[in-house]
Formats: structure tokens, sequence, C-alpha cells
């Protein structure tokens, strides 16, 4: 039993370092990035010729540095969704907040008037006729 717990702590002392550099890996491509996307902005609007490859350089970069950093977030209970938005909030205003959220994504597509509708049959049930 003894061979096995000092297995699993140099397994869990070589994943803790392989996250610690993960994390520093991903601070380095959040830099580039960020850097990627001020050299196109700056080639579009200062030199008027913007430069076919920079946004998916940066969407590159943005991908790999969430599956670097999606390990350390899980370790820690601290994986990135919308619950964590939805904890803060009261019941009434989570509804809402999702539904206002549901509706833009849906209205993306140019049917504005859907998404409203969609949004209010979302939050109407949760509400529990409050408006009547």
């Amino acid at each position: 039993m003894s061979a096995l717990v000092t297995a699993l702590r140099l397994l869990e002392g070589f994943n803790s370092r392989l996250l610690a550099l993960g994390r520093h890996v991903a601070w380095v491509l959040v830099a580039l990035m960020v850097a990627t996307i001020l050299l196109q902005v700056f080639m579009r609007y200062v030199v008027g010729s913007a430069l076919p490859w920079p946004e998916e350089v940066a969407r590159a970069f943005m991908i790999w540095m969430m599956a670097l950093v999606a390990g350390s977030g899980y370790r820690w209970g601290a994986f990135v969704s919308i619950d964590l938005v939805g904890e803060r909030l009261e019941l009434d205003v989570e509804v809402v907040a999702i539904a206002v959220a549901v509706g833009a994504v849906d209205g993306l597509d140019g049917e504005l008037a859907h998404a409203l509708e969609h949004a209010a049959d979302l939050v109407e049930p949760a509400l529990g006729g409050l408006g009547e």
C-alpha cells in the first residue's frame, strides 16, 4: 500500500509541475495573442493594409492557451462556465440573464423578434406570473 501512495505522490508532484508549466506558457500565449491583435489593428487602421494571417494566429494562440489551462482549472474546481455568473445572482435574475444570453445568441442570425419571443418563453415560467 505504501508503494501505491508513494507512486501517487510522485505522479501528483509531476502533474503539479506540468500544470504550472502549462500556466506559464499560457501567459506567454496570451501576450502573443494580444500582440498579434494589436499588430493587426495597427496594420489595418494606421498603415491601411491589413495582414491576412493575424486573426488565425490569434485564434490558435487562444485555443492552445485554453488547452494548457483547462487541466489546472479542472483540478481546482474553477472550470470556466456560465455557472460562475449564475452562482452570484438571485434565481430570478439568473433566469433573466440566461434568457438574455440565449436571446442574444439566437439574435445573431438576424431574427431579433424570434430571439425576444424565445427569451420571453424562457423567463415567463421561472418568474411564476410576477407581472400579473
